[in-house]
C-alpha cells in the first residue's frame, strides 16, 4: 500500500482538499496529512511521517 503524506501550510485550498479524499477513497493509498497552521508543529513527528511516506505533496 502506498503512504501519501499532504502537509498543508496554508488554510482552505479547495483543489489539495479534493485530490486528498480523492486518493484517500482509493484502496491502495494510505493518505495521512499533516497541518502546520494547527499551533506550533512537531518536527521531530513531521520529519518521521516524511521519511516513511512514499510521497510527500506540500499544499
Amino acid at each position: 500500500m502506498r503512504r501519501i503524506l499532504h502537509i498543508l501550510t496554508a488554510e482552505d485550498r479547495p483543489f489539495s482538499s479534493e485530490i486528498i479524499q480523492h486518493q484517500a477513497a482509493s484502496p491502495h493509498c494510505n493518505v495521512e496529512t499533516f497541518d502546520l497552521n494547527q499551533g506550533p508543529p512537531d518536527y521531530d513527528m513531521l520529519l518521521d511521517k516524511i521519511f516513511s511516506a512514499d510521497s510527500v505533496a506540500v499544499w
